[in-house]
C-alpha cells in the first residue's frame, strides 16, 4: 500500500501574477487532499510553490504544572534545574516557597 500523505495550500507562496492569484485562491479554499507520496511530490513541484506535503505530525505543546500538583521526584528536578541548593530534609512547603523565589528572579528581556 502506498504511503499516503496530505498536500494543502503553501501558505509562503508569493503568486506574481493575475492568474496565479486566481489559482492560489481556489487551492487555499479546497481543503487538504490525501494522495499517495508520489503524487503529492509530483503535485508540489509542478504548481510552482502553491502546495506544499502538510506535516504529519503537529507540535505537541507544553503543558505547564502547578507546583503544588508536581510529584516529590518532579519538585526535585525542579529544585536542581532551577539551582535550589537542596539540604537533607525540606519540608514540600520548603521547596516550593525556594522554587518560587529563584523562578521570581529570573528576568526574561523583550528583543
Amino acid at each position: 500500500m502506498p504511503r499516503m500523505v496530505k498536500i494543502e495550500a503553501n501558505p509562503d507562496f508569493k503568486a506574481d501574477d493575475a492568474g496565479e492569484k486566481e489559482a492560489f485562491a481556489k487551492i487555499k479554499k479546497a481543503r487538504p487532499i490525501e494522495v499517495d507520496y508520489v503524487t503529492a511530490m509530483e503535485n508540489v513541484s509542478q504548481s510552482g510553490g502553491m502546495y506544499r506535503i502538510q506535516p504529519e505530525t503537529t507540535q505537541t505543546e507544553v503543558v505547564v504544572r502547578n507546583l503544588e500538583d508536581m510529584t516529590t521526584e518532579e519538585l526535585k528536578i525542579q529544585m536542581l534545574a532551577v539551582g535550589v541548593t537542596p539540604q537533607k530534609q525540606m519540608k514540600r512547603a520548603e521547596v516550593i516557597s525556594a522554587i518560587r523565589i529563584k523562578l521570581s528572579e529570573i528576568e526574561i528581556a523583550d528583543e
